[in-house]
């Protein structure tokens, strides 16, 4: 379920629609963000926009601005009696930044809106609604809101698959999020053969994009988790250099990468090179987004996981702390993201003997997860590699 940016430069007397990178969602716990503006066709689809907003601030995600921006669209937008596409593609873009700005209650009304006009305005079957569709299901799986995102993204891929062809990239797109979906309901045949299906097609219509490394750092995921230890490294580093080429080195999502890489070095016990990856992983996705990011909050799960398997205790648990905090902060206090919190810092209690207070972060955890039935127990917790020594 999601990082934009824009294209190209947008001229200021004729601005249209923004169009950025939609990129596929990593299968880890707590999934990076990876979202899109809708992208207009023909162009009578392309309405005039009333005020500039701008490629750069986007793209340095001076996403104030950009809300800036939308809001005016809106404003003016909604001054029309019936409802129009640059009024449901606003609304949806809006949701975008909100989305990325990690304010999921305020997208949420924005995509429900969004896609409520552009089936009046384009219909129901149309690539525009799907693309807004695609969104929603996106933040619902960052709500946790598996079966809900299931059920949109089936629609998606079949509203694509019919209107654009076998072969285009929006499917690719869609197929690799339900992809990602799927392995969260823990479908791993149907999830690692959507994602085969999807790098089919980024083969033939061009690899050489960002949808394509988030392919196959999703596809990696899967591999890892059948134990697939090398072919899982190799399509990371590949997913890795695609990103740091064409999003440079600081991007989100290279940051995404070498979280996973992490993850999968530390399974193998190769501690040194996996805390190179998570502390440089880290690093990218505080600067870029903020200390109280949820994406923020994965790699310091990861960095605490190293610290547990080498038994640096005092370290893990501050990693740990700080990750519950922000969690708790952004999902609040009944979220599947933080019963995993609960259970990783419940994982360190009773390696330090402290059993009381362990099973009574179990306990609370067990309380969040009743209300989410399709999460499987196990999937929450960190699994420790303990080793006598660093590599």
């Amino acid at each position: 379920m999601l990082n934009g940016r824009i294209e190209r430069a947008l001229p200021a007397k004729s601005v249209h629609w923004l169009k950025c990178l939609r990129a596929g969602i990593v299968l880890v716990p707590v999934l990076s963000t990876a979202s899109m503006c809708l992208a207009l066709g023909a162009q009578e689809d392309k309405p005039e926009m009333l005020r500039e907003v701008g490629a750069r601030t986007w793209s340095e995600r001076r996403f104030a601005e950009v809300e800036h921006g939308y809001l005016g669209i809106i404003q003016e937008a909604e001054k029309s009696a019936e409802p129009s596409l640059r009024l449901g593609t606003a609304l949806n873009n809006l949701g975008l930044i909100y989305f990325e700005s990690a304010r999921f209650s305020e997208a949420e009304p924005l995509f429900r809106r969004a896609i409520s006009i552009l089936e009046k305005v384009k219909g129901k079957d149309h690539p525009l609604t799907a693309g807004s569709l695609c969104n929603l299901a996106k933040l619902y799986r960052k709500q946790g809101r598996y079966l809900e995102s299931k059920k949109l993204l089936e629609r998606v891929v079949l509203i694509r698959s019919q209107a654009l062809g076998p072969q285009h990239p929006d499917l690719a797109r869609s197929l690799d999020t339900l992809a990602a979906v799927s392995n969260d309901l823990r479908q791993f045949d149907r999830a690692e053969r959507l994602s085969w299906q999807a790098l089919g097609i980024w083969e033939v219509v061009g690899s050489d994009q960002v949808e394509a490394a988030a392919c196959l750092n999703n596809l990696a995921q899967l591999l890892a988790r059948r134990k697939k230890y090398d072919e899982a490294k190799e399509l990371h580093l590949r997913a890795l250099s695609l990103k740091e080429r064409l999003l440079g080195p600081h991007h989100p999502q290279v940051a995404q990468t070498l979280n996973n890489l992490s993850a999968l070095c530390r399974a193998q016990g190769e501690f040194t090179q996996a805390r190179r990856y998570c502390e440089r992983g880290l690093e990218i996705r505080e600067k870029s987004l903020g200390p109280d990011h949820p994406d923020v909050a994965e790699s310091l799960t990861e960095l605490a996981a190293l610290d547990l398997g080498l038994k640096r205790y005092d370290q893990a648990r501050q990693s740990l702390q700080r990750s519950l905090m922000v969690r708790e902060k952004v999902f609040g206090s009944e979220h599947p993201e933080v019963a995993r919190s609960l259970m990783n810092y419940a994982t360190l209690l009773r390696k330090t003997d402290e059993t009381a207070e362990a099973k009574r972060l179990e306990v609370r955890a067990r309380h969040i997860l009743a209300a989410f039935p399709s999460l499987h127990w196990g999937d929450l917790t960190i699994d420790i590699k303990e080793v006598r020594k660093p590599d």
